[in-house]
């Protein structure tokens, strides 16, 4: 989660270990955790050919909810997982567990990097396999919620060769930040897009390459996943793209342009972090899946009915 950007990170919070120009990829001013502190944070890989790295947290004893964009592109929906998706929990050098199921809502491909409105995986597991729980959160999410992002992200703006010194350098971070919006798919949030800005370490930050999945915490509880965002902050390019952005029509495939972009379109207060952006300051804007929508909590009820242990807020142990 090395920068935090929680701006338009969500296409760019999976990090693909093949790179080597990846740059700045931390959760933006950030602070630098562990497992420890946030137990039910894990590593997601798999042996895709994007090779992605995600963040993921347990909702379950042996349930992970991640980004459904995190996985390969041709998985079956609750069958055998393909390429080799596993959970690492302890950390980049803890314990590997292979997933036994994964699932899917409603998805509609990887084009324009698989960003869509549906943009969450279930992960099925060996029950008992979570050092802790985080429930799902019910209370709906509302503007000004105070939040915090968890995830692990690259360090370095160099990919060694060495999947053992790649995994010295996946650290989990954390920040804190405020909801900006909230629609029915998404929860956005806009922050400092790198160190060094005028917030203090830990406070207004933003996701990046590597927190792709990873949780939004509320308390005690869940309320997001991280999903997409600018990797590299916003621009003038971004803005254009949200200008010319239109909305989905079924069956074409939400991508950036016809459906986050078109999202962050209607915010009322989106030509004033323009102008705050013209003016010189560093900003991201990150967009969430809202896990409290009634479109995602149906969903994983139904999950939850079909045998997976999966936890709301209030439920018993």
């Amino acid at each position: 989660m090395r920068y935090l950007f929680l701006t338009f990170i969500v296409v760019a919070s999976c990090k693909n270990p093949a790179s080597t120009t990846q740059s700045s990829v931390k959760i933006a001013n950030g602070i630098q955790t562990d497992t420890v502190k946030y137990p039910s944070v894990v590593l997601v890989k798999t042996d895709s050919p994007t090779n992605e790295t995600c963040s993921g947290t347990f909702i379950g004893s042996g349930v992970v909810l991640t980004a459904a964009h995190c996985l390969a592109a041709k998985q079956t929906n609750g069958g055998t997982p393909i390429d080799n998706p596993r959970v690492i929990v302890g950390g980049a050098n803890g314990r590997t567990i292979k997933v036994k199921s994964v699932y899917f809502q409603k998805w509609i491909g990887r084009a324009n990097m698989g960003i869509n409105g549906y943009d969450i995986a279930i992960l099925s597991v060996p029950e008992g396999s979570a050092p802790q729980v985080t429930p799902i959160r019910k209370t709906p999410i509302s503007v000004g919620n105070a939040f915090t992002i968890v995830g692990f992200g690259y360090l370095s703006n160099k990919r060694t060769s060495s999947e053992a010194e790649y995994n010295d350098e996946l650290n989990l971070y954390y920040g804190q930040n405020q909801v900006l919006a909230v629609t029915e798919h998404y929860i956005f949030s806009v922050g400092e897009s790198s160190s060094g800005g005028s917030s203090p370490p830990g406070v207004n930050s933003t996701t990046a390459p590597g927190d792709s999945g990873g949780p939004l915490f509320i308390g005690q509880t869940i309320g997001g996943s991280v999903s997409w965002g600018p990797p590299y902050g916003l621009n003038s390019d971004t803005f254009k793209k949200i200008e010319t952005s239109r909305p989905s029509v079924a069956p074409a495939p939400a991508t950036i342009e016809n459906d986050a972009l078109y999202q962050l379109k209607q915010l009322p207060n989106l030509s004033s972090i323009q102008k705050r952006v013209e003016n010189g300051e560093h900003l991201n804007i990150s967009v969430h899946m809202n896990l409290t929508s009634p479109l995602y909590v149906k969903w994983l009820k139904s999950l939850k009915d079909q045998g997976l242990n999966i936890q709301f807020e209030g439920d018993a142990p």
